[in-house]
């Protein structure tokens, strides 16, 4: 299955105003995706 660009374009969007400081910073996003993963047993 394929996405549409333009589809994938609204989804890099999102990655990148999800992943910018705000009102945390990076680095603790990061470290909140890891232990979201770690407990969902994620394999990635």
């Amino acid at each position: 299955m394929s996405l549409s660009d333009q589809t994938q374009e609204h989804y890099r969007a999102f990655q990148r105003s999800a992943h910018a400081a705000g009102a945390l910073d990076v680095k603790t996003k990061e470290l909140i995706h890891l232990c979201v993963a770690i407990t969902l047993g994620c394999e990635a």
